[in-house]
Order: C-alpha cells, then structure tokens, then sequence
C-alpha cells in the first residue's frame, strides 16, 4: 500500500515544478461540481456526496516553490501556518465548505487541464468541535478534466504530508484515495 500511497501523491511535487498554466486567469471563475466516492467506516461500504469547487485564484509556480521550501524546512506544520490565510477558492463536500489554499492548474497537450488542490484543514462531511487534526491537517485533491470540462480525479479527506529522503512528497493518510467522478465545469 505504501507504494500506491507514494505513487499516487508523487504529483504534488510535480504541480509544485512544473510550468503552470500560460494564461492562469483562465482558470479564474470556473466551478467544477462532482460526486465524492468514498469507502465510510461508519457505514461500512462505499459511500456519495456531492463535490463542488470553486477557483477564486491560480497559485503560481514560483508560489508553490515556496511552499514546499517551508515544508522541506519547517514541516507540515510550518506549512500549515503558511497556508494559513491564503485563499484560492471554496470547495464543498455535501453542506460544508472548506478554504482552498492552493490550487495548481496545468494545461495538458489535448486541450484539458489537470486541478492540484490542497486545503489547510480536513475535507469532512461535518464539523466536529474540538476535534485534533494536528497529524493529518490537510486535504488534498486531484483532477484532470479535458477541453470539454469533464473528467475524474482523487481525494485525501485528510492527510499528513512529509517529504522523504529523495525530496519526493508522501502522504501520511493510511486509508485509499477517495475518488472524484462525474466532475463537470459548470461554466
């Protein structure tokens, strides 16, 4: 499991070196809504609800950089308090919306665009008060649509993130992505 865990977070770093996309105000405004596929340990099966986020802002290149400089250096928590106050969109999982903080968009060879997404606090279903999310603060989403603004992706309700010995980034969330389906730009 490790290894699928490490495979699949690996682009969190490329989102971060990467050539981001030319025209960043084009992704400005736009509104994906999807459904959130997830296997839940209280019903014991696999579970729905509605996704829906919204870009406010792109976060540059040179920004990301950045932040993974505070976290190769400081940690998750330092990242965190990085993070805190920066907003780049909304997301919404079922009634409760969540500040994103960063959203990397890159543009794809066939015209679609490829959506890294990480929030300074958990994706959950509900609030609970008082609850300790200090080991896995974030969540972190992944989605590739293409021109026509439709596609699939992933999510980390929550996760922890560390980079390891090679520089590459590891997710510390010991359960399986939760999937993003049917995701659809809605303007």
């Amino acid at each position: 499991m490790f290894d699928r865990l490490q495979t699949a977070t690996k682009w969190i770093a490329a989102a971060a070196l990467l050539a981001a996309l030319p025209d960043r105000a084009a992704a400005v405004g736009e509104k994906f809504s999807a459904t959130a596929e997830f296997e839940s340990q209280r019903t014991l099966g696999t579970s729905r609800i509605a996704f829906s986020l919204i870009v406010d802002r792109v976060t540059s290149p040179e920004e990301a950089q950045q932040l993974v400089n505070v976290l190769e250096k400081g940690g998750q928590g330092m990242l965190r308090s990085a993070l805190a106050g920066r907003r780049d969109g909304r997301a919404l999982l079922g009634a409760v919306e969540v500040p994103v903080n960063v959203i990397v968009v890159h543009e794809t060879e066939d015209g679609g665009r490829i959506y890294s997404v990480i929030t300074d606090r958990p994706l959950r279903r509900s609030q609970h008060v008082g609850e300790d999310d200090s080991a896995m603060p974030f969540g972190v989403l992944r989605f590739e649509v293409n021109s026509a603004g439709s596609g699939e992706g992933f999510f980390h309700a929550a996760t922890g993130i560390r980079l390891d010995e090679n520089g590459d980034f590891v997710l510390s969330d010991p359960l399986e992505p939760g999937k993003l389906i049917d995701i659809r730009r809605e303007n």
